[in-house]
């Protein structure tokens, strides 16, 4: 089953198109503006971050267990079109496997399409005409997070349910310097993702 893993791994990896260096390139960490974020937080936190001229809500869960001495693994678990944060927090139940072996979850929220008005991440494709840079975003939290606790910086994974999984599949091509690994729930590749 592992060999299995890692073929899969690899075979998302290198299905992105030789375009996204370049971009990695261009995303460098900023200094996160935070707001109200206590680095000594337990439990489910919801949180809201100030994000290219946008407040961006997320909610992170840290288990009681973790150990700020220890370099801990994060996942980003990201809803899909027309849901939210908090009910993809509840749907995919990532809080007790979380517990169970001592990993951040980040739940993001998306921004509303501009035609519809439902939550969802850009990623391309159905999603467009977006114009919101969610994997600049997703970059911003992982450098906002890694401020606050002691994120392994190896070990950071995204997985998503639809919307959410092609946002994983965007984060693998277009943020694979910061993205260990990803596994989407019903989500593939835009042609924006794959052809990048």
């Amino acid at each position: 089953m592992k060999l299995i893993t890692k073929i899969l791994i690899i075979f998302i990896l290198f299905s992105c198109g030789s375009g996204s260096s370049e971009e990695e390139a261009n995303i460098t960490p900023s200094q996160p503006k935070v707001v109200d974020i206590d680095p000594h937080e337990v439990g489910t936190l919801e949180k809201t971050i100030f994000h290219e001229g946008l407040l961006r809500n997320f909610i992170l869960y840290v288990p009681e267990s973790y150990d700020r001495n220890t370099a801990t693994p994060m996942v980003f678990n990201f809803h899909g079109y027309g849901s939210n944060a908090e009910e993809q927090m509840y749907y995919s139940n990532f809080i007790e496997v979380a517990d169970d072996e001592g990993f951040l979850v980040l739940h993001p929220q998306g921004t509303p399409h501009p035609l519809t008005g439902s939550s969802m991440f850009c990623v391309g494709g159905f999603t467009r005409p977006c114009d919101i840079d969610d994997v600049s975003f997703s970059n911003y939290l992982i450098n906002v997070i890694s401020t606050l606790y002691n994120l392994d910086a190896q070990r950071i994974y995204s997985t998503g349910m639809s919307n959410g999984g092609f946002m994983s599949f965007h984060l693998a091509c277009n943020l694979s310097n910061r993205i260990a690994a990803i596994a989407s729930v019903t989500g593939s590749m835009t042609p924006e993702t794959y052809d990048e």
